[in-house]
């Protein structure tokens, strides 16, 4: 009997190590779980990167540590199942179980996280390697520009040097042209999918400083353009001059006509009214050219015969009309994107904090879910509960001022963005909903 009673006082002690053990692993756990939900999103650059990296590795080498302990664990487990002198079996089978699907869920995790960082890091650095090709082709095409020489001073040599020009704009601006495009779409694309709270004002502005340098050269190409058609103009080429503004409004027209609708996105609109005040300083550059060759035509016209004249004041009205109908369609269009951009910018500024709340919220109600056992805790819990649903009820006004808003904006803006905003405000619509019936649920269950 002394040795049973001496047997069963160790069988004791050891159940008491092994629970003392699992509550230690499973704190460590919990405080592990902690760690990776505070992780903050997959950043966009490469520093911040790096150091995501670093943490989800150091992460990873913790859980490897705790999933070791959890084995070992077990293994004391069976032990003491196959002593029988366990009065619980299942019990300590069942804290074993429930460890290790913590930790193998949290390694899930963390493994999916490095992953997600892994990919991110690659799209960065594919973003940044073609980025500075770009920037190098701008820089090398800015410099062919400069060396085209000066405009010449007679029609012939000014004819092929346009000819020239015109093949330099199709061979290698182009061309420039479309890896911009390329970078931008991939920038913009970088910055859009981020998370809200991640800083990519760094890529912003790297965007900022390559369509400022392209704009740049663009300015340069017009001007260098523009130079040409006026050097034919004080040629004595009126016809040749007319063609040319001519077939320069045919690509300002076909340039306008195919502008996309403005954003719903507050970053892409703004870039759109920057690109708007560009198109504004083109038309603007051509002021003079245009109004110097009405009056080369109208002097032209007083001394022409009556059939001759009206040809050349058709031409010359023609010019005039479609220069005005260009400049008042690029005003239009300025005060539409300028609109959208106030309208985009209140959205964004109404939205982020709403789905902050929300997000926040939903996990508060959901956590309320589990009542008290005593009857003190559940007091306080309605109480505390009772605070959340006034809160939330006070949140209908933001709700509704927030679809206004998007409904507003989903007059100026293209179809696919007006129903991006629908969508994003009926998800929106219903997980509020759904949070104010889960809270009432809650006050019923308390």
């Amino acid at each position: 009997l002394e040795e049973k009673a001496e047997d069963l006082k160790n069988a004791g002690a050891a159940v008491g190590e092994f629970n003392e053990a699992a509550k230690d692993i499973g704190n460590a756990l919990a405080m592990l779980d902690d760690e990776l939900n505070k992780m903050g999103p997959i950043a966009r650059d490469l520093v911040t990167l790096n150091k995501q990296k670093d943490e989800v590795h150091s992460f990873l080498g913790r859980i490897s540590s705790k999933k070791n302990e959890v084995a070992r664990l077990a293994d004391n487990a069976k032990q003491l199942i196959n002593s029988g002198v366990v009065p619980n079996p299942r019990e300590l089978q069942d804290t074993v179980t429930g460890l290790q699907r913590t930790v193998e869920k949290l390694e899930q995790r963390g493994v999916g996280r490095d992953k997600d960082i892994d990919d991110m890091i690659k799209k960065v650095q594919a973003f940044y390697d073609h980025y500075e090709q770009v920037m190098s082709d701008i820089h090398e095409v800015i410099s062919e520009e400069k060396n085209l020489g000066a405009v010449a001073g007679d029609t012939e040599t000014i004819k092929q040097q346009q000819a020239q020009f015109k093949q330099f704009q199709t061979k290698v601006v182009a061309a420039v042209g479309k890896e911009v495009e390329k970078s931008n779409r991939g920038g913009q694309g970088l910055i859009q999918s981020a998370a809200s709270g991640v800083n990519t004002s760094g890529m912003e502005k790297d965007l900022e400083k390559l369509n400022d340098l392209w704009n740049s050269l663009k300015q340069a190409i017009a001007e260098r353009e523009r130079k040409l058609d006026q050097g034919l103009l004080q040629s004595g080429k009126y016809g040749e001059a007319l063609n040319g503004l001519m077939s320069w409004l045919d690509e300002m027209e076909d340039m306008m006509m195919n502008q996309k609708p403005p954003s719903a996105d507050y970053k892409v609109v703004k870039a759109q009214v920057q690109e708007q005040k560009f198109v504004q300083k083109l038309l603007n550059d051509r002021k003079g050219a245009v109004a110097s060759l009405i009056k080369t035509g109208q002097e032209i016209a007083a001394n022409a015969d009556p059939s001759e004249r009206r040809r050349i004041e058709g031409e010359i009205k023609g010019l005039q009309d479609r220069y005005d109908n260009l400049q008042m369609k690029c005003s239009d269009r300025m005060t539409l994107l300028e609109d959208a951009m106030k309208m985009a910018k209140e959205y964004a500024d109404k939205l982020s904090p709403l789905e902050k709340w929300l997000e926040k919220t939903e996990k508060k109600v959901k956590e309320m879910e589990v009542v008290p056992t005593e009857e003190d805790q559940i007091e306080k819990r309605i109480r505390e509960h009772e605070k959340v649903h006034d809160d939330i009820l006070g949140k209908q006004g933001h709700f509704d001022d927030l679809a206004d808003v998007a409904s507003a904006l989903m007059q100026v803006v293209g179809e696919e963005d007006a129903q991006m905003l629908a969508d994003k405000i009926e998800e929106l619509t219903n997980r509020y909903a759904n949070l104010v019936q889960n809270s009432d649920n809650v006050a019923q269950l308390l």
